[in-house]
Order: C-alpha cells, then sequence, then structure tokens
C-alpha cells in the first residue's frame, strides 16, 4: 500500500512538472512575415492620416436652432400654399451669435465635394488592393 501511495505521489508531482514547465509552444514570427506586416501598418497609418486631412479641411458642422410651434397652432413661419391655403409651421435654421443651439449638423465644404469624390475614389481602390 506505501508503495502504492508513493508511485501515486511521485506520478501527481511528474504530471505538475511537466504541466508547469510545458506551457505553450511559442512560434516565431519570420522575417518576411513582419516585413509584410510592417508594410500593411505603414499603409494603414498612410491612410488615417489623408482621412484626418479629409475631415479637417472639409468637414465642418452648423449650429441649428429650431423655430415655431412644433403643433403649428400659436407661433412659428407662415407659409402659403399652393392651393391658397396657409399653414403656420415650425422650421430650422442657422443660430446667430449668442443663441443657443437645439443641434449640429454636418457641413462639407463645396470646394471639397468635387475633389473629395476622386479622393474617396483613389482611396477605395488603394483599400481594395
Amino acid at each position: 500500500m506505501k508503495r502504492f501511495l508513493a508511485l501515486l505521489v511521485t506520478a501527481a508531482v511528474a504530471v505538475g512538472l511537466y504541466a508547469a514547465t510545458a506551457g505553450g509552444t511559442q512560434q516565431a514570427v519570420t522575417p518576411a512575415q513582419f516585413n509584410a506586416l510592417k508594410k500593411q501598418v505603414t499603409k494603414m497609418q498612410k491612410d488615417v492620416t489623408a482621412l484626418k486631412s479629409f475631415v479637417s479641411s472639409c468637414l465642418g458642422y452648423a449650429p441649428i436652432v429650431q423655430f415655431g410651434d412644433t403643433s403649428g397652432t400659436s407661433a412659428g413661419y407662415h407659409y402659403k400654399q399652393p392651393d391658397g391655403s396657409e399653414i403656420l409651421t415650425s422650421a430650422l435654421d442657422v443660430a446667430s451669435q449668442g443663441e443657443t443651439p437645439d443641434a449640429l449638423f454636418a457641413t462639407i465644404d463645396q470646394q471639397c465635394v468635387g475633389s473629395a469624390r476622386l479622393k474617396l475614389a483613389r482611396l477605395d481602390a488603394q483599400l481594395s488592393r
């Protein structure tokens, strides 16, 4: 019985030592894999730089205020319909200086619209490679 327990303890210690020292095997990255990843990162950094440049030079925001009563019963803009009837409604307008905006709308610089299509087409072509 003592021999059996000694054998069992020895086996348990051996399994414990094996589990502690074996660990997962690590695979080394080859120089070719490293260079391929490096090339991908460089390309992505260039794409991000181009996108940041586009966003900072072409995109902006406009502060918007809603005027008028949304129910259309007490105040707002007065519109005459094509059939001659008149309605009172609310409308959105760009906030004047000092007014608190209700929302911010995205804007695009008109000079960027034509060139943006070319830039985005080039970017799409580069990304699809």
